[in-house]
């Protein structure tokens, strides 16, 4: 639950506020970004590493 409380503001809101144009899910600390291009994924892969580096944290890619 705690997780979900600090994704909401960490993730959720940010997504809703720097990218509303996309869509996506989150499940506790799971998530997928949909993206059109390839470009656009490399771009909000980078704002997403510095918003969770912000955040004292780190994306972990597959």
């Amino acid at each position: 639950m705690l997780a979900n409380l600090f994704m909401h503001n960490t993730f959720d809101l940010w997504m809703a506020r720097t990218f509303p144009e996309l869509r996506w899910c989150r499940y506790a600390d799971d998530g997928l970004i949909h993206c059109q291009r390839e470009v656009e994924a490399q771009t909000v892969c980078e704002a997403l590493n510095i918003r969770l580096a912000e955040c004292h944290l780190e994306l972990h890619q597959l």
